[in-house]
């Protein structure tokens, strides 16, 4: 009997032994204004924490066309809000200023406009009201959405931020990382690594500039847009940011230059590419008849087709037309003319499954570069 006992002993510390404590996490995500693109990246985060059974709140313009298991979506501020204050005014026009002159001409007053409807949302007032304790984890989008830092203060929660392309000086400076501006292109100018001496005069004033304005103007404007809701006693952006925890950054050193980085700040490119599926039908006969390869041209979802010119999309076509690869255009809109047999236009393209298709073997594509190119989205 003492025998028996004993292994039934042994067995039960075995079984305990086996045994693993988990423990589900609330986690809040703050991207109020985000573009579709960068919602794609941070629905790779959610999702695989969603799917380890965490608790998940997100905050976006869009919400997912299902409903996930573990995930409560608010949408405060339309997309409809968001989507002119990226693009602004004409996208065709504003590049002829160059990157540093569009980037000074942009009007701001949409993120005014945003930060008023996430304040005064009833779900977003009810978030704030269960105060401190009720997330572990605070995940924000580092590009323009600083004015949620007011809820990241009433949370008392840590917080971190992902970074939908590579990060500026004014971005990393908070973890003790400084990107040398000799070797570093600022995101703002179209320079590469191996910059002339003008160049990496102009990159410095760059980068410095975006730096000194982002403490001199960017920083009480964005606090002031959460303290006129929550309190002027609620401390500014620049001091909450003092505890930030973490950042990850949309960018790849194979695919963009080389830079130092900390710890606290990792490099996560390609986080939301995924397995390519089977292709539909019809462009897997167009592209099994390209022995040449093919090209993709893509604009993103920012661009609209109402907004490139007539002259511009006739120049694109005669260009195609003279190619021996084919060419997938994603246009939602109307093209002046005839459209070259070599060439397909569709609303939409599943651009992960066809640059992961055996027909991409030999490829180029032309993509919007508010995401790194190599990053696919669909």
């Amino acid at each position: 009997m003492c025998a028996n006992t004993n292994t039934l002993k042994i067995v039960a510390v075995f079984i305990l032994s086996s045994i693993t404590i988990s423990e589900s996490a609330n986690i809040l995500f703050l991207l109020p204004i985000a573009t579709k693109s960068h919602i794609n990246i941070f629905n790779s985060v959610i999702l695989g924490l969603a799917e380890r059974d965490h608790n998940i709140t997100v905050v976006a313009p869009l919400k997912s066309k299902t409903p996930l298991k573990n995930v409560r979506e608010i949408s405060p501020v339309p997309f409809d809000i968001i989507n002119p204050g990226f693009s602004g005014r004409d996208p065709f026009e504003r590049r002829k200023e160059g990157k540093i002159g569009a980037f000074l001409s942009w009007n701001l007053t949409f993120i005014e406009v945003a930060s008023d409807m996430l304040y005064r949302n009833e779900e977003i007032k009810e978030l704030i009201k269960t105060g401190a304790g009720s997330f572990d984890l605070v995940v924000v989008n580092a590009f323009m959405n600083h004015f949620v830092l007011g809820i990241v203060h009433k949370m008392q929660a840590p917080h971190m931020y992902v970074a939908t392309m590579p990060a500026l000086n004014a971005q990393v400076e908070k973890f003790g990382l400084y990107f040398p501006p000799s070797f570093v292109p600022c995101s703002f100018a179209a320079f590469g690594d191996r910059m002339n001496f003008k160049e990496r005069v102009v990159n410095f004033v760059a980068e410095h500039f975006i730096t000194v304005a982002t403490q001199l103007s960017w920083v009480p404007y964005l606090s002031k847009l959460y303290q006129d809701h929550l309190g002027s006693d609620v401390p500014n952006t620049y001091e909450i940011d003092k505890n930030v925890s973490l950042l990850l950054m949309n960018s790849h050193f194979s695919l963009t230059y080389p830079r130092p980085l900390m710890p606290d700040v990792v490099e996560v490119g390609g986080l939301h590419t995924r397995p390519s599926k089977p292709l539909p039908n019809d462009l897997d006969e167009f592209l099994s008849g390209a022995k040449d390869g093919f090209i993709l041209f893509s604009l993103g979802s920012i661009v609209q087709p109402k907004d490139m010119p007539a002259a511009t999309s006739k120049m694109f076509l005669n260009v195609f037309s003279k190619l021996k690869q084919r060419v997938i255009w994603k246009w939602d809109g109307d093209l002046p003319g005839g459209v070259p047999a070599n060439v397909k236009v569709a609303k939409w393209l599943p651009q992960q499954d066809i640059l992961g298709s055996i027909f991409a073997l030999w490829y180029q594509f032309i993509l919007h570069q508010s995401i790194r190119t190599g990053y696919l989205n669909d």
